[in-house]
C-alpha cells in the first residue's frame, strides 16, 4: 500500500496551492480593472487641476465622459470658429495639456468615447491655432507653446500656444472614430485653402512657397497621425475608407475659381480623393494638390512651381515623421 504523506505537509502544500490561487486571481482582477478604468473612465481628467480650472463651476463629482465633453465644448468655445475670449483660449489650453498628459498615462489609449466627438469638436473650433501649433515655424506661437506660457490676443481674438508632441498626442487620441479625425482635417482644410487663395496672383520666390509649405507642414503631421492610427489589414481599409469618406462628402459641383477659389481648390480635392482607388494613400499630397490647382488658375509656369513642389513634399514627408517618432510605436 503506498504511503500517505503526513497530514501537516498535506496541509501545509493545499494552503500554499490556495494563496497561490487566490493571488493569481487578485492579480488578474486588478488588471483587468485597472485596465477597463484607464481606457475607458474620465475620473483622472474631472480631477485634474487643470480641467477643474477650465470648468470652473461645470465640474462635478463623478461626472462622466459625455458631461466633461460637453462642459469642455461650452467653456472652450470650441462649438464656433471664434474670436475666442482670453478665458476660452486658456481654458483650451489647459484642458489640452491634461488631456495629453492623461493619454500618456494611459500608454496612449485613446481618449474615452464619450468626450471623443466633443473634444474633436472643440479641437475644429480653434481650428486656427491647431493649424499653427502643427505648423511650428511661427515664432509667437513657439514662444507660447511651454505649459506655463499665457495665451495672446491679437486683432482677430486670443489665441494659445502648445508643445507640438502634447497636440499630436490628443489627436491621435480622438482619431480611433475616423469621422473625428475627417472632420478635424476638413476644419484645417479650410483653414489652408484659405491661406493658399489668398495669396498674391503674382506671388514667386519664397512669397510662392511659404504659404503652401505651411500647409504641408499641416497634412504632413495628420498624415502621420492617420498612418499610426489606422493599424494594419482591413482595420487600415475600413478606417481610411471612411476616413476618405467624410473628407470627400457627396458630388457636387466644383465652384469656378474666378468666383469661389476656396470652394475650387476643396472641390478639386474632394473630386480627387472620391477618384482614388488607393484610399490609404489619397491624402498623402494633399498641398501639392491644393498649390497645383492655385497654379494653374494663376497660370504659374512649370519652371516656377518646382521649387514649391519640391518644398511641399519634404515639408510634409518631414512633420509626418516627425509625428510618427512623437507617437511612438
Amino acid at each position: 500500500m503506498p504511503s500517505t504523506p503526513p497530514t501537516r505537509y498535506r496541509t501545509r502544500w493545499l494552503l500554499l496551492l490556495l494563496l497561490a490561487v487566490c493571488v493569481a486571481v487578485g492579480a488578474g482582477a486588478y488588471v483587468l480593472i485597472g485596465r477597463t478604468d484607464r481606457s475607458a473612465d474620465c475620473t483622472r481628467l474631472v480631477t485634474d487641476k487643470r480641467v477643474q480650472e477650465a470648468l470652473d463651476t461645470r465640474s462635478e463629482p463623478g461626472m462622466d465622459c459625455a458631461g466633461l465633453g460637453d462642459a469642455v465644448l461650452s467653456v472652450t468655445g470650441g462649438d464656433s470658429a471664434g474670436p475666442h475670449t482670453e478665458k476660452q483660449a486658456a481654458a483650451m489650453k489647459g484642458i489640452l495639456l491634461a488631456v495629453a498628459d492623461d493619454v500618456a498615462e494611459r500608454d496612449g489609449r485613446p481618449v474615452p468615447e464619450g468626450l471623443r466627438r466633443p473634444l474633436g469638436a472643440a479641437l475644429e473650433g480653434h481650428a486656427v491655432e491647431v493649424y499653427e501649433n502643427l505648423n511650428a515655424l511661427d515664432f509667437v506661437y513657439s514662444n507660447a507653446a511651454p505649459p506655463a506660457a499665457e495665451v495672446w490676443e491679437d486683432e482677430k481674438g486670443y489665441h494659445f500656444g502648445l508643445p507640438q508632441k502634447s497636440l499630436v498626442s490628443v489627436i491621435r487620441a480622438v482619431s480611433d472614430d475616423p469621422a473625428v479625425y475627417a472632420g478635424l482635417r476638413t476644419a484645417l482644410t479650410a483653414e489652408g485653402a484659405a491661406r493658399i487663395a489668398a495669396m498674391p496672383k503674382d506671388a514667386t520666390g519664397a512669397s510662392l512657397t511659404a504659404v503652401p509649405a505651411a500647409f504641408a507642414r499641416v497634412t504632413g503631421a495628420l498624415d502621420g497621425i492617420a498612418e499610426r492610427t489606422a493599424g494594419d489589414g482591413e482595420s487600415r481599409t475600413r478606417w481610411y475608407t471612411k476616413a476618405v469618406g467624410v473628407l470627400s462628402g457627396d458630388e457636387a459641383a466644383v465652384p469656378d475659381p474666378s468666383v469661389d477659389l476656396v470652394g475650387h481648390l476643396t472641390g478639386v480635392w474632394r473630386e480627387q480623393l472620391r477618384a482614388a482607388p488607393e484610399k490609404a494613400e489619397a491624402m498623402n499630397g494633399q498641398s501639392e494638390g491644393f498649390f497645383t490647382t492655385w497654379a494653374d488658375f494663376r497660370k504659374v509656369p512649370a519652371a516656377q512651381r518646382e521649387p514649391t513642389l519640391q518644398s511641399c513634399r519634404s515639408s510634409a514627408h518631414a512633420t509626418s515623421q516627425r509625428a510618427l517618432e512623437d507617437l511612438g510605436d
